[in-house]
């Protein structure tokens, strides 16, 4: 489940996503679970307007089958939304990884493949459960 705050109500939705409409600032937090190595959306922002973004995860996913074997991330960057939908970061994104010494096979990157839409996807480990959970915050233009 998604929770989404605005700034003035939270809505609650059955998906880990978010249709941006005119918010200029939201907080979306998800959750989904691993159990392979395949990268994993985790949460999404989609129908964003033309221009600049600053968007910030915080991650966290606890192994299922190895109680401690558990891993965090902090992501930080900026990405620009062309008038045509085209969605490309701007430099280098910052990632920090706490990763405990055996989970080192898991790892969070940002997707930007799809028009007008930002997502987090998330890579867990080879038959090991992991239970993901994120917060993404995200300022950018307003609409209009």
């Amino acid at each position: 489940m998604a929770i989404i705050a605005d700034g003035y109500a939270i809505k609650a939705r059955n998906e880990n996503s978010l249709q941006a409409d005119e918010d200029v600032g939201c907080v979306v937090f998800g959750e989904v679970t691993t159990t392979d190595a395949t990268a994993t959306q985790c949460v999404e922002i989609a129908g964003l307007q033309p221009g600049c973004y600053q968007y910030m995860f915080n991650v966290a996913a606890q192994n299922g089958t190895t109680e401690g074997e558990d891993v965090g991330y902090i992501m930080s960057g900026a990405i620009n939304v062309a008038a045509a939908g085209t969605v490309t970061d701007i430099g280098t994104a910052q990632k920090g990884a706490f990763e405990h010494a055996n989970s080192t096979a898991c790892d969070i990157a940002i997707d930007v493949s799809t028009a007008n839409v930002l997502a987090l996807k998330v890579t867990g480990e080879a038959a090991t459960t992991y239970n993901w959970r994120s917060v993404m915050s995200l300022y950018g233009p307003a609409a209009g």
